[in-house]
């Protein structure tokens, strides 16, 4: 059973997400397709608005970049991108997740109280091929999204540089750094990653850039 304060978050997210302006919308296909850059890097993001069970961003994941809508985990990405030249993937389920937002934090909840491991669909067997992996994710109740530990369980990253970026309401990564860390125990991750907050997301180009920067890939 949640806390009361795990409530109150709840219902904080909801306040802030609607106080925003964010309201749902349709996303093109070409705006999740995955993008090629240099092949050295690789930048594979999770984002639930491109599991949606109607094909609309949830008011919890959507933002407004360059013109179009897309995820918030993916906008994030393709800043990353642009600092990189790295090759851009989603990882996704094959569950649809809500599209409203009171019902996919109460989704969420209920895949961790379950422990659930939400089937994969994407392949990403391409990972052998690079040294560098730059993984993203909304952080759900402080913890990594469950179709993340599928994730993990099923890839072994193994010698990889692995270097977290998340999208948060105010908890940063909580732990889930250390839980990739436990879940991957011969990568490199770093802890050194990238997080920011819904709230901040738009004006994040800049701060991203210098993070890159100090992390030394070349």
């Amino acid at each position: 059973m949640r806390s009361n304060n795990s409530f109150s978050i709840a219902a904080i997210t909801v306040a802030m997400l609607l106080a925003s302006g964010i309201t749902a919308t349709a996303v093109p296909t070409a705006t999740i397709a995955p993008g090629k850059g240099t092949g050295k890097i690789l930048i594979l993001y999770f984002a639930p608005g491109e599991n949606s069970e109607t094909d609309v961003v949830s008011s919890a994941s959507v933002t407004k970049r360059k013109g179009r809508s897309v995820g918030m985990v993916r906008a994030l990405a393709e800043m990353i991108q642009e600092n990189t030249g790295g090759d851009l993937v989603p990882i996704r389920t094959s569950v649809k997740y809500q599209s409203n937002i009171d019902r996919l934090i109460d989704y969420a909840a209920d895949e961790q109280k379950k422990k659930a491991r939400p089937p994969l669909i994407s392949d990403h067997r391409e990972i052998a091929d690079y040294d560098v992996v730059f993984i993203g994710y909304p952080v759900w109740w402080y913890d990594l999204p469950m179709v993340m530990y599928s994730f993990f369980e099923r890839y072994d990253l193994a010698g990889k540089r692995v270097i977290p970026f998340c999208v948060h309401n105010g908890s940063r990564f909580s732990s889930t750094i250390e839980t990739i860390s436990e879940l991957e125990p011969r990568a490199n991750v770093s802890a050194d990653g990238f997080a920011v907050s819904i709230r901040q997301i738009n004006s994040a180009d800049t701060d991203v850039a210098r993070w890159v920067t100090g992390l030394k890939l070349n």
